[in-house]
């Protein structure tokens, strides 16, 4: 995220569509709350040398970033949730990015099965979770690589 000022955090692009072509909103019954990975983990390689107190750090490396986004459809009907399931079911990675932002990452829906809650059957509720293996930004326009 590099444009904070021209982004549209209640849509994102995923899998070749937005959110908002299929009804839906970045939004739960908390408001909206997200968390963002400002950094991801970095994972270690370290030894302990014998009858030593210190560490050795030889080498590390980041692990992949993984981040839950909420949303709400408000007008679902049989066929939309025919496109909801076909837009999200991607098996190989996908440009993710929030409507407006010029730095995507690429990801995948982290789960095994994904349920959309309702209260009248004609919204729907839930929270996709993402994983990026790569966990770099890249420019959309550029392909330049970003932490």
């Amino acid at each position: 995220m590099r444009d904070i000022d021209k982004i549209d955090f209640y849509d994102f692009n995923f899998n070749g569509h937005y959110l908002s072509e299929f009804g839906g909103i970045v939004a739960d019954n908390e408001g909206g709350k997200i968390t963002y990975s400002l950094l991801p983990e970095r994972e270690y390689v370290i030894n302990h040398p014998f009858e030593c107190d210190s560490t050795f750090v030889f080498k590390s490396r980041l692990k992949p970033r993984i981040w839950e986004v909420p949303i709400f459809f408000n007008d679902l009907d049989y066929a939309g949730i025919r496109k909801i399931a076909g837009w999200l079911n991607s098996p190989t990675t996908s440009q993710f990015f929030y409507k407006g932002d010029s730095l995507m990452i690429n990801a995948r829906i982290n789960s095994e099965a994904i349920n959309l809650g309702t209260y009248s059957g004609q919204e729907g509720l839930t929270k996709l979770q993402f994983i990026a293996h790569d966990p770099y930004y890249y420019d959309i326009y550029t392909g330049e690589k970003f932490i």
